[in-house]
């Protein structure tokens, strides 16, 4: 079992973007999204269990950036929020919820990093 610092390093030297290098950490910093998370993660240095708190969201932080586990589809977000929009404009809604079942490449890339790196 690796530490966060130990974590950080590792995953540090990856093709990851922010989303996907946070979600490694999903279980540390309440409230934050996974980008934001990857954000602390390139922004300091050393972190730890501490660190993941929205004052330390580093400004600008955004989805996106190369990925070789989701193969970029945080760069496409727009556009897939722009085609729901569309979709749902003749109704209407307060609040809908979606969900997604990620392609087996993607799962298996994220599989790949844990096991190469013993993460859970």
């Amino acid at each position: 079992m690796y530490t966060v610092q130990e974590k950080q390093d590792l995953l540090l030297e990856e093709d990851l973007c922010d989303h996907c290098l946070g979600r490694q950490f999903a279980k540390l910093g309440h409230g934050l999204e996974n980008y934001e998370r990857g954000a602390i993660i390139r922004e300091k240095d050393e972190v730890n269990k501490d660190s993941f708190s929205r004052d330390n969201i580093p400004e600008g932080a955004e989805l996106g950036g190369s990925c070789h586990v989701c193969q970029e589809v945080f760069e496409k977000m727009d556009h897939w929020v722009e085609l729901v929009e569309d979709s749902f404009e003749r109704y209407e809604l307060e609040t809908f919820l979606i969900g997604i079942r990620p392609p087996s490449d993607v799962l298996k890339a994220e599989e790949e990093l844990w096991e190469e790196y013993g993460l859970e």
